[in-house]
């Protein structure tokens, strides 16, 4: 099994996903509202950055999240973790209020709420993506079909612009 000594605590890496939270969040929110199709006022965002089994997590706030994001961020993670799933889409359903935005990669899982549901999951996958130094194919190769967003694939769709570009 691979070693990641710089996710040994994941309270060092605050900065570089509280960064990188903020970037995205703010890059998020600049696109238009017709190219976003969301009437919700987003506030914030919270990122719940953990290793399963184990105590090794970290929170973060961007913005003001919601006071639901709390649950939203813990239930896609454990939901994760119970089913075996990569993505929190594998198990997502909207009645149960089980959503999509939580990623799996290397035993650490990258669940964010505060955005639309294929939002968080962008949000998800580049700090997944930078903390484990991959590229966006590289990452996306990770996944099987389905398990993302198809936002992701979509070359017209701006979220698809977005994670190339970053």
């Amino acid at each position: 099994m691979e070693t990641f000594d710089h996710l040994k605590n994941l309270d060092t890496q605050r900065r570089v996903i509280e960064s990188l939270g903020i970037r995205l969040f703010k890059l998020i929110l600049f696109y238009s509202q017709d190219e976003r199709k969301d009437e919700k006022e987003r506030t914030g965002i919270k990122i719940l950055v953990r290793q399963i089994h184990s105590r090794n997590m970290t929170f973060v706030d961007v913005g003001k999240p919601s006071d639901l994001t709390l649950f939203f961020v813990s239930e896609k993670s454990a939901r994760m973790e119970y089913f075996g799933h990569r993505s929190s889409q594998e198990g997502q359903n909207q009645e149960k209020f089980h959503f999509a935005g939580a990623l799996s990669y290397a035993q650490f899982h990258v669940s964010v709420s505060g955005l639309q549901a294929h939002e968080d999951a962008a949000v998800a996958f580049v700090i997944l993506a930078k903390l484990f130094n991959l590229t966006f194919d590289q990452m996306k190769g990770n996944f099987p079909k389905g398990s993302l967003p198809v936002e992701f694939d979509n070359p017209d769709s701006y979220l698809s612009r977005l994670l190339k570009n970053f």
